[in-house]
């Protein structure tokens, strides 16, 4: 059966229709929705456009997110159906706090419209499976008030989560704290992005390749969705949260579910050595919302997780590399096998080589 994606149309939208072009392009069914309903209609994913919604007054997307349909978007996105925001569309995920940090004006006060290359950090969410890790890639961008804000906090946060999606390759087009083009949440469902893959879709209309001019379509692989309810759906969390079955959906234990640590590490490690922080993360296993969190952590060479408190009981099991744990004059040297436990004093965690651990922490009540 044919995928069904829902395209929302918000007073100002102007990439609604390139969207729904594009999206019958990939080879699914574009469904036309309004703002001002509460039916989704019983899509399969949704794509917030871009344009200029309500004028940008206020801010660009901060009226948008406040319309009728947002709230069966966010219940919707919540449930794990995936959810695309593109440039409008992603300016109103974060003013629905469906993504962290904000977008503000260009850095050079100036609309910006160029082809932008990307590299894509992160290929494990619900829109960027078709991709690889690292991989570079060349579509359009254009807008205003593209730079991505967030504090430091929230900074180190979506950084070390992996949650990354694209970042910006050659040159910043817009101020973005560390050229961050996209983002995921931390289930990976809903992604939001400034560029336009929908603008580079076909032959003859996209951005220019060594092989041809406007021959470029690396947009096309963010909405190769094909039957989301036939086939897994990749998460930055496994197991599934609901605890069933990648491929049947039956309700089963969690320890049925199987992750190779060792492929993880390798992964994380790749992802770290691009990422202008050193390092990645990804959670395997609960989250925080739950009591247990196990999360696999990259860090390379001479880099370390800064000085931070307990957030509860936590452990560390050292898969790969050298890295010492450190709480004030103390220091625990960990090598591959090694598991230590976290102290109850403050604590920084450095890597003497490209480096790979598990963090487990139970939340204390």
């Amino acid at each position: 059966m044919t995928t069904r994606i829902g395209v929302i149309t918000f007073p100002g939208s102007l990439d609604d229709r390139d969207a729904q072009r594009a999206i019958r392009i990939a080879g699914a069914e574009p469904v036309a929705l309004w703002h001002g309903s509460h039916d989704l209609e019983g899509v399969d994913a949704l794509v917030l456009p871009g344009g200029f919604s309500y004028g940008d007054y206020l801010r660009s997307g901060a009226i948008a997110a406040l319309s009728p349909i947002m709230a069966e978007v966010k219940d919707a996105a919540a449930g794990g159906l995936p959810v695309l925001g593109i440039c409008n569309g992603f300016q109103m995920l974060v003013e629905a706090h469906l993504l962290p940090g904000g977008l503000i004006r260009n850095a050079g006060q100036q609309f910006v419209r160029r082809d932008q290359r990307l590299r894509v950090e992160n290929a494990a969410t619900d829109w960027t499976a078709e991709f690889a890790a690292g991989e570079e890639i060349v579509i359009p961008l254009k807008n205003g008030e593209g730079g991505y804000i967030a504090d430091a906090e929230t900074l180190a946060r979506i950084e070390g989560e992996g949650q990354v999606a694209f970042r910006y390759v050659g040159v910043n087009p817009n101020g973005s704290l560390n050229d961050i083009a996209g983002l995921s949440n931390e289930r990976g469902n809903v992604v939001g992005l400034m560029p336009h893959p929908e603008h580079a879709v076909e032959p003859g209309f996209g951005p220019n390749t060594p092989d041809a001019m406007r021959s470029g379509t690396d947009g096309l692989a963010l909405l190769l969705r094909g039957d989301l309810r036939s086939r897994p759906r990749r998460s930055l969390t496994l197991p599934p949260r609901r605890g069933t079955c990648l491929t049947c959906g039956t309700e089963v234990s969690p320890v049925s579910q199987k992750i190779s640590l060792i492929a993880q590490a390798r992964q994380q490690l790749s992802l770290a050595a691009h990422a202008p922080s050193g390092r990645s993360a990804k959670t395997i296993f609960g989250g925080h919302e739950r009591m247990l969190r196990q999360t696999v952590i990259a860090l390379c060479a001479r880099r370390e997780l800064e000085e931070h408190n307990n957030p509860g009981e936590a452990t560390l099991h050292v898969i790969q590399g050298h890295i010492r744990l450190i709480a004030g004059s103390t220091v625990w040297e960990g090598l591959p096998g090694d598991f230590l436990i976290v102290p109850t004093a403050r604590h920084s965690v450095q890597a003497v080589e490209d480096s790979a651990f598990v963090l487990t922490v139970v939340k204390t009540v």
